[in-house]
């Protein structure tokens, strides 16, 4: 279901990434650094931000770079069933 959207990942600890990459395998994980490329976001549909493990200057600047059109969720949670539940309310 996921496949037909372009939603991207930043924040989250690296092991939470990996994890989450092996449980949404069609998502794209930019990293938790603020030096990620700002540019990968401009086709997003959907920007995830896991706000564990991550700067308050990479938040920001996933939150400027992302479309207009691209809804932006917010989570500090790394339980990934839920993560799916709150992406598919989003879509919904």
């Amino acid at each position: 279901f996921f496949a037909a959207f372009r939603i991207y990942v930043v924040g989250g600890t690296e092991k939470w990434q990996k994890k989450a990459a092996e449980f949404f395998p069609t998502m794209h994980f930019l990293g938790s650094e603020k030096n990620f490329d700002s540019s990968a976001l401009a086709q997003a549909d959907y920007v995830i931000i896991n706000t564990n493990a991550v700067s308050h200057a990479c938040t920001e600047k996933a939150k400027n770079a992302a479309p207009k059109s691209a809804a932006i969720i917010m989570t500090s949670n790394n339980n990934l069933p839920l993560l799916r539940q709150k992406l598919l309310e989003t879509i919904q």
